[in-house]
């Protein structure tokens, strides 16, 4: 009978030289991190996150709107879109204006 590796699943024991594994990044990481980034920051910044038509294509009062998406929660999504759209132009930067060592 296999031994079963369960116990390693489970125990997060990590090697010794752990601090000294080097991560190197890679272009395509980067790229798709700054699109990502980039696209839905731009998203958030938008204002498909808060229709006037709920599903039953019901067209919502300015009342009923402002209840459904209170001020602090459009404020929050624009604040996170906005952060996401900065780490983007600073993932997609990086190594190119800035921290030049050779990906």
């Amino acid at each position: 009978m296999a031994e079963s590796n369960i116990i390693n699943l489970l125990s997060q024991n990590s090697p010794e030289n752990s601090k000294e594994i080097q991560y190197e990044d890679c272009m395509p990481c980067q790229v798709m991190a700054t699109a990502f980034a980039l696209g839905l920051g731009t998203y958030m910044q938008t204002q498909h996150l808060y229709p006037r038509e709920n599903k039953a294509e019901k067209v919502l009062t300015q009342v009923e709107w402002e209840k459904m998406y209170p001020k602090w929660y459009r404020t929050s999504m624009r604040a996170t879109g906005l952060g996401l759209i900065v780490f983007g132009c600073i993932r997609g930067s990086e190594h190119w204006l800035w921290n030049r060592k050779k990906i």
